[in-house]
């Protein structure tokens, strides 16, 4: 809950870095979804599926 309050006290005083933070969120998510994709693939390439 506490989060949530630091939250809306950085969007009030700090939009702009809300937007990159946000921004890198979403960019660690894509990062780490073609990380997760590329193992499968490696793991199916040599034939030990778990």
């Amino acid at each position: 809950m506490g989060s949530m309050i630091f939250v809306w006290f950085a969007v009030a005083h700090y939009p702009k870095l809300c937007v990159w933070i946000s921004v890198f969120i979403v960019i660690v998510g894509i990062a780490a979804m073609v990380r997760g994709v590329i193992e499968v693939g490696r793991d199916k390439r040599s034939g030990n599926l778990m």
